[in-house]
């Protein structure tokens, strides 16, 4: 069984197979490209972020990748080969390590003017994607960092990105502990700068700290600015504090406005902290590709900067002109896309209806989920081997031309299946049935 959260994706295997049996698992991903700029695009590839099982160093990931347009990466083990026809090809072998800790960047080239697609799966509304230029900035941004012990080594980076914050841009700070500490938010200026940087340095990161209170303070300082995000820095997350949960719990069902999260996690880990809600289903990742300084800086200089940067709106016809008649002028004639951009549509209309309705009804974006056949955080999917197994769980399997396997590249984005098939090998350590 698999679920979706904030850019990650829960599977489960049941039952394991005892004394050295086999479960091979493939997971398939429709993710749109980063776009750097006009001409180029970017992908971080998928990783394992936590698990119960061990990969040993002679079972590596074995990576295929295909575009239409060139793809070209700087990750060791990974070489550019000829595709015929037109394609373009990356293949090779990761470890582990290689894969999740920084995260493997591929880059895609496209076509500056291919900027409006459309799109429709089966008889479903069609979907017009756009990409445009935009310059709008957060109007506030709260850091909030990870009290613990293993952030003590990435400080100084972080301290380092700072230098990248543009003067008056409002910005806070809050490191978590016993008591977090905050700086409130303020114009960015040598002044804030100097006070956001002595917290930083003065802090005690020792132990396992419970962020929970640091990011209710964030919530509760953005509450009345709206346009604001929260970026939160921290490592793993490995425990849910029973006696803090309900706080955070309170906090996104009761504030008026909720900052969207933005997560940056200086190494890999389980993250239990945030709890099963639409404000933490609608969190998004930063990718760790170069280091903690190269990457926030990036995110503030992108996110504070004011320069331009390419923004993606994905809407039905029914957004555009509710008339049809209406519709076939203004989208007939335009470029046809891949149908994964009705699936990234469906995705963001599942997420802004839980949003709209934190703990009201959802049997509409179940009903989407279901018919755009997504694992989301309302949506989970269950894989079984045989039509006899089907019928004993009371299940009917979708068919098969209704999933996709395959996808097609276009010019526009490079839209990756990661089929990463791992080969787990599980032996029952107890009679109690413990395995890893």
């Amino acid at each position: 069984m698999s679920r979706g959260s904030a850019d990650r994706v829960l599977a489960q295997a049941f039952p394991i197979p005892p004394n050295g049996g086999t479960i091979k698992l493939k997971l398939g991903i429709t993710a749109p490209l980063d776009l750097v700029s006009a001409s180029e695009g970017r992908l971080a590839l998928p990783a394992i972020l936590d698990r119960n099982f061990s990969i040993g160093g002679g079972a590596p990931h074995a990576l295929w990748i295909e575009s239409k347009s060139p793809v070209t990466t700087r990750v060791p083990g990974l070489a550019a080969e000829p595709a015929g026809a037109g394609a373009h090809r990356l293949a090779g072998t990761l470890s582990d390590g290689a894969l999740s800790a920084t995260r493997a960047i591929v880059s895609v080239t496209r076509d500056p003017a291919a900027n409006v697609r459309v799109a429709r799966i089966g008889d479903k509304p069609e979907v017009r994607q756009e990409i445009a230029t935009t310059t709008a900035t957060l109007a506030a941004l709260m850091l909030v960092v990870d009290g613990s012990q293993r952030m003590q080594s990435h400080i100084a980076g972080l301290i380092a990105a700072l230098e990248a914050i543009p003067a008056g841009r409002p910005v806070g700070l809050v490191v978590a502990g016993d008591a977090p500490s905050l700086v409130p938010v303020a114009p960015w200026s040598p002044t804030q700068s100097e006070v956001v940087r002595r917290v930083l340095r003065s802090t005690d990161y020792a132990g396992g700290a419970d962020d929970t209170d640091a990011i209710i303070a964030a919530l509760r300082a953005l509450e009345p600015v709206p346009g604001s995000r929260i970026l939160w820095v921290h490592g793993p997350q490995p425990v849910s504090f029973a006696s803090s949960r309900p706080r955070l719990e309170q906090a996104t069902a009761r504030l008026t406005r909720l900052a969207p999260l933005t997560l940056y996690a200086v190494e890999p880990g389980p993250n239990l902290l945030l709890n099963d809600g639409p404000w933490a289903w609608s969190a998004r990742m930063l990718p760790a590709i170069g280091g903690i300084a190269a990457d926030l800086a990036g995110y503030f200089t992108s996110e504070l900067g004011g320069a331009e940067r390419l923004v993606v709106t994905r809407v039905t016809a029914g957004g555009v002109a509710e008339n049809k008649e209406e519709k076939a002028a203004a989208w007939d004639g335009l470029p046809r896309g891949s149908e994964h951009i009705a699936r990234l549509w469906a995705k963001d209309a599942i997420l802004a209806g839980a949003l709209a309705k934190p703990s009201g009804d959802r049997t509409e974006a179940v009903a989407l989920a279901a018919a755009y056949r997504l694992v989301t955080p309302v949506s989970g999917a269950v894989v079984l081997e045989t039509a006899r197994q089907y019928q004993v769980a009371g299940l009917t399997p979708v068919a098969t031309g209704t999933v996709p396997t395959v996808p097609e590249p276009h010019e526009w984005a490079l839209l990756l299946l990661a089929m990463a098939t791992l080969t787990i090998i599980a032996r029952r350590r107890m009679a109690g049935g413990e395995t890893g």
